[in-house]
């Protein structure tokens, strides 16, 4: 990647490199551990089956989240989803970027032992990212409040409120840059601990530095990002099990409607052994699914990690084959109080 590169060039190259395998085993053992704890939540619930119903109805949920409005079947399982997604991603995620930065930087491979092992001693740092967001994004929604109480008070209130309208929608306004911007980071953080061993309010705000510093480089980044996830979704991944099913059923030697039936994984099908045949498709179809999921997860945190890496490089001028190791951490006295 040459100093002159465009931006738009680095952030195309950013999204091709080695894909390690021990990445997507990362990730593809993080969607699984997800689908496995929905179920104990939807079995908790008194829904076993609605297991894979939970897994979409939480993708919708958190699109509903994203957008600003708690979603309206967002009980105490969806909470509990969160919880699950969050913690799996505070432990994986920096294993994931770890991974790829070695990768991208020293051009080393890193067993996935020690890539947990480097999660494992960061993994409080990463799981206070949210607090650290949440604090000053409080703060901001708890003034505009205060304000907004003082303004129902009898007329000296109103006037008061008025006076303090501007301060309301400074405060409105930082929530919300409070909130996309922490959205962001959750790709992007992990990149920060993996190759600079950054404790949660250093990293945060060298990452926030790093994207507002340049933001037509990483806006472009996650245009490309979401892009490229959109062409893999519509085109290559996107209703896979029925379009497989439709591909092996073209050639007619037994009844078709039941024969895709079992292809699909439908286990609503006649006859026992027809059950236990789809049985044993639905769970290699569940497999797949979370292999291929967990692939495009470890993918997008790798591809954030390489834009990192850019960032860095373009913005301190820091050599892109430097990621800290674990010898230099040790340098720092901090570090045998940051170990679990």
């Amino acid at each position: 990647m040459t100093h002159d590169a465009s931006a738009l060039f680095k952030n195309a190259r950013s999204l091709w490199f080695p894909v390690s395998v021990n990445a997507a085993v990362l990730g593809t053992l993080g969607v699984m551990a997800f689908h496995g704890a929905s179920w104990v939540l939807a079995s908790l619930s008194g829904n076993p089956s609605g297991a894979t119903y939970r897994v979409e109805g939480f993708l919708v949920g958190m699109t509903e989240l994203l957008r600003g409005r708690w979603p309206g079947d967002g009980g105490w399982v969806f909470i509990g989803q969160l919880i699950v997604a969050y913690v799996l991603w505070a432990r994986l995620a920096p294993a994931i970027a770890r991974i790829t930065a070695v990768r991208v930087a020293k051009d080393h491979y890193i067993t996935l032992a020690e890539a947990v092992g480097f999660s494992r001693v960061h993994f409080n740092t990463t799981l206070l990212h949210v607090p650290a967001i949440a604090l000053p994004a409080g703060f901001c929604a708890g003034v505009v409040a205060l304000i907004g109480a003082i303004a129902q008070l009898w007329a000296p209130g109103w006037i008061i409120g008025a006076l303090l309208l501007p301060v309301a929608v400074l405060c409105t306004a930082m929530f919300g840059a409070l909130v996309a911007a922490g959205v962001v980071s959750f790709l992007y953080f992990p990149a920060a601990v993996a190759i600079e061993g950054k404790r949660t309010y250093d990293g945060l705000g060298k990452t926030f530095n790093y994207l507002l510093a340049r933001p037509f480089s990483a806006l472009t980044h996650l245009v490309l990002v979401a892009a490229w996830f959109w062409v893999l979704d519509a085109w290559v991944l996107g209703d896979l099990r029925e379009r497989t099913a439709n591909l092996l059923g073209l050639f007619n030697f037994i009844d078709q409607a039941s024969f895709r039936d079992i292809v699909r994984g439908n286990t609503a099908v006649d006859g026992p052994v027809a059950t236990a045949i789809a049985f044993v498709w639905s769970a290699l179809w569940w497999v797949i699914t979370c292999i291929v999921h967990g692939a495009l997860i470890s993918w997008a945190f790798a591809a954030c990690t390489s834009s990192w890496l850019i960032l860095r490089q373009d913005i301190d001028g820091n050599d892109l084959t430097h990621v800290v190791d674990t010898a230099e951490l040790a340098l720092d006295p901090s570090w045998e109080t940051k170990k679990d």
